[in-house]
Formats: C-alpha cells, structure tokens, sequence
C-alpha cells in the first residue's frame, strides 16, 4: 500500500487565492485530476440536518443502504456523492468552518461511475461473524478508515478487496481528512499483488481487531477533547504536554479495562493533577479493578478528587 500526506490550510476558505478556490491548488490537481472521477462518502448521522437532495444540488448521490435498512436509517447512513471541483459540496467538505473538521466524511478517486463504485462499496457496509450474525461496519468515518488501511498494509488479500473487485481496480485511493493535522491522507494500493479472491469478507480475528481499535481510537478522542476543552491548565503545561497526558492517561485506562466513559475522564483529570499520565498498573490498584461500572466510575471521580487536593502519593 501506498501512503502520503498533502497539506490542507486551514487559515482561510479561499485558500489566500484570487478566484476563491475550495481546497489548495495541488490539491486539488491531484484530487481531480483527468481520468477519473471524485467520490465522497458522506455519514449523515455526522451532520444535523442532513439531506441529501440539497447538498447534491444537482450532482449524483445514493444512499450506500438500500431496502429496509435504508428506509429505517436512511437520515443516519452513509451517502455517496459525485464531486465537482467547482461545486458548493466540495467547497463545504473543505471549509474549516464547514464540514472539514466534522470527521463526517472519505473521499475516493474511481475510473468508474457512481453506480459501480456505490456496488463495490455496498459489500463493506455489513460484516458477518463466524455464525452468520450480521453487524454493521462503519468504514466511510475518518476514524476508520486508517484503522482498517494500516492494520491490513501487511495482509495483501484482504487490502486488495478493499480497491478491486474481481480483478477490477474500482478504488484508485481513498483520501481521508486529518483535520487535527490540517492534511489529507492518501491511502492507494500500492503494486499490484495476487490476491485470494476466496478469502471471506467476515468477522476473524483481524477484523475484531480492527473494530475494537476503531472504537479505543473514538473514545481517545471524544474523552480527551471533553476533558480539554473543561480542565483548567492550572499547571501552565505547555500544550503538547498536556494533551500528551491526557490522552496518555485514557489509553492506559482502556488497557487497564477501565469500562464507564466519565471514569475515563475522571483518569485523565487524575493524570493532569499528578503531572503526568497515569499507568495501566496504578490505575488497577486505584479503581481496585475487577469493580462494575459504577464503582468504577465513583472511584476515579475519587482519584481525580484526591491528587486534585494534593495528595500525590495516592
């Protein structure tokens, strides 16, 4: 697979250009460049008011659900959209006040239309167990997309089905915001390799992994963005230095087996009045791990509370 990043300032919409342009230049040479087409995979449930008609506005869209599964969560699934350079769409994907850092969006390059593309999709959306039982996989967040790329970089057939189909390419690159880093990742398939076409697309243990990593990476920062933007800096840390314990502090949590999301932010608290992040190993003796949920919970706000006052031998 092949990996590499393109800037995307987030000073000014127009991009310090004169006509305004809806992304960088080079990005937008690269993005829409000749033959190909420009998709974008759209989660509704990241966006209020979301529909798809208005924000087409003439383009081509489809839902990537279909049957009663759209019918029941069509204002909540994943959308596919034709881009134009020029469009308003595109100009709201990469709009720092708009939908550029909403995490709601995947764009992806393809040499075919919409209908091909949104089949080739269609088979990722659900993922079966070893006993037929049928979850959803929500491939099309930022936050997931990496995790499944990266984890299969070193596993050919299964990358390879993620960007052909029969031996067809359908996926030249999926291109995926980082808005904390103001970059776009581009994720390709690197050269061409065999593949077994044979291998299921089912619920193993790589992709457990997969989804349990996607959902410690949402928690990282839904939990550490919270505590962020509550927690004074009484301290004064520099600001990569305290972000470091925060997150340091969560992830440690997670690998303790802490459960309750407020005992993860209790942690994190904990960890920014010790100066320093917490170890899977104190927190375990803190908590008094095994302990349910909410006596998880009491304990950390206790933690939190206690090296709060001073006490830092706790």
């Amino acid at each position: 697979m092949t990996v590499r990043s393109i800037a995307v300032p987030a000073a000014s919409n127009a991009f310090g250009q004169f006509p305004r342009r809806n992304m960088p230049g080079p990005l937008e040479a690269a993005l829409f460049a000749p033959g190909a087409h420009t998709y974008a995979i759209i989660d509704a449930a990241r966006i209020p008011g979301f529909d798809a008609g208005i924000m087409a506005e003439g383009q081509e869209t489809a839902c990537l659900f279909a049957g009663q599964a759209e019918r029941d969560l069509g204002s909540s699934a994943p959308h596919l959209f034709a881009l134009d350079a020029n469009s308003r769409l595109t100009r709201r994907l990469f709009d720092p006040k708009g939908l550029w850092g909403a995490r709601s969006h995947v764009l992806l390059r393809s040499p075919h239309d919409l209908a091909t593309v949104r089949a080739h999709l269609r088979r990722f959306t659900q993922i079966a167990d070893e006993r037929g039982k049928r979850y959803f996989l929500r491939f099309y967040c930022p936050d997931a997309m990496p995790v499944i790329l990266e984890t299969l970089a070193d596993d050919p057939a299964r990358l390879h089905r993620w960007f052909f189909h029969r031996g067809q390419q359908v996926v030249d690159g999926f291109w995926i915001p980082d808005a904390d880093a103001n970059r776009m990742i581009v994720h390709g398939p690197g050269p061409a390799t065999a593949a077994d076409h044979s291998l299921p697309f089912v619920l193993d243990q790589t992709y457990r992994g997969i989804m349990r990593e996607i959902v410690r990476r949402r928690l990282l920062r839904r939990v550490s963005r919270a505590v962020l933007l509550t927690e004074e800096n009484a301290a004064s840390l520099p600001a990569r230095e305290w972000r470091a314990i925060v997150e340091g502090s969560i992830d440690a949590a997670w690998r303790a087996g802490i459960g309750p999301e407020r005992a993860f932010a209790h942690i994190a608290m904990a960890g920014l009045a010790r100066g320093r992040a917490m170890q899977p190993d104190e927190i375990a003796r803190a908590i008094r791990l095994p302990a349910s949920p909410g006596e998880q919970t009491e304990r950390a706000h206790d933690l939190a509370a206690t090296l709060g006052r001073g006490d830092k031998d706790r």
